[in-house]
């Protein structure tokens, strides 16, 4: 196989993205940094770039928020050592999250809140985490998250999906090429649940999990 048929499902899962319809409701986010505060539907107009190196590109601070990214796209800019996060919330529920791609973030997508959904994401070169939910009632399906890793912190670990809480449903979803540095005791995986209970995992496809450099060789 050729090696860039890899990537193959993912930019074709960005291309059907552009050509759905896109969500004009609610306000448009312009720019980046953004900080949400009222309830609604957001969306994207244009591919945003986030120059910071720390921080969030956007800050949810209100409940029953849902953005619409409409296939667009939301990069960091600052490098590999950068701890900025995509997109986060702290203790906001049932905030909603879909159609785009978040990439080269310390942390692709971030969000504390019950009730959360994650839909219709790509989530690439992103230096430590893909997508981080903690809550209960949450969905993340049909995302792809690739090339995790190579944050230039060697002590951390690297991670696609992780997901802590209680009823929740991880599916179909594909998460591939999640990498660690070349030291011992620090793991990369794929899909990554802590204290979970009542977990519906299905149909979700996790490949080339490892190390950049065989550990201890």
């Amino acid at each position: 196989m050729i090696p860039a048929m890899k990537w193959l499902i993912p930019l074709l899962a960005l291309v059907a993205l552009r050509a759905s319809a896109e969500t004009t409701i609610g306000p448009a986010i312009g720019a980046v940094p953004y900080t949400i505060t009222k309830s609604g539907v957001y969306h994207l107009a244009k591919n945003l770039a986030f120059e910071g190196s720390t921080g969030a590109a956007i800050t949810i601070n209100a409940a029953q928020v849902e953005i619409d990214m409409n296939g667009y796209e939301i990069e960091c800019l600052s490098g590999s050592a950068n701890t900025a996060t995509g997109i986060t919330t702290t203790g906001y529920n049932r905030v909603a999250i879909k159609n785009g791609t978040i990439l080269g973030f310390h942390t692709g997508l971030s969000l504390v809140s019950n009730g959360a959904t994650v839909s219709g994401l790509i989530l690439t070169t992103n230096h430590v985490a893909g997508i981080t939910v903690l809550g209960n009632n949450i969905q993340i399906t049909k995302n792809r998250v690739f090339a995790t890793g190579g944050a230039p912190d060697s002590s951390l670990h690297s991670t696609g999906i992780s997901v802590t809480g209680t009823d929740c449903s991880i599916s179909d979803n594909d998460v591939q090429t999640t990498s660690v540095p070349d030291v011992a005791s620090h793991t990369a995986e794929g899909i990554k649940l802590t204290s979970c209970a009542n977990i519906y995992l299905a149909n979700n496809r996790v490949l080339d999990t490892r190390p950049a450099v065989a550990v201890n060789a």
